[in-house]
């Protein structure tokens, strides 16, 4: 079986708040003030996601070169 048979995107935001219980990303509205300053809104709410620092190190750890 390939991962992509277990995908289930109807679930993504089901596995964001996981990482957010896990302390491994979190929510952020710094990007409005970035690239996305002015951008117009598509009638609904949504909220950027970023690693933090835990994050980071589990990025790292995961993704190695080693």
């Amino acid at each position: 079986m390939c991962p992509e048979q277990l995908a289930q995107p109807e679930l993504v935001y089901t596995y964001i708040e996981h990482l957010v219980s896990l302390g491994i990303v979190s929510y952020t509205n710094e990007p409005w003030t970035g690239e996305f300053q002015g951008a117009k809104g598509a009638g609904f709410d949504f909220w950027f996601i970023e690693l933090n620092g835990l994050g980071t190190l589990f990025h790292r750890a995961c993704l190695s070169d080693n």
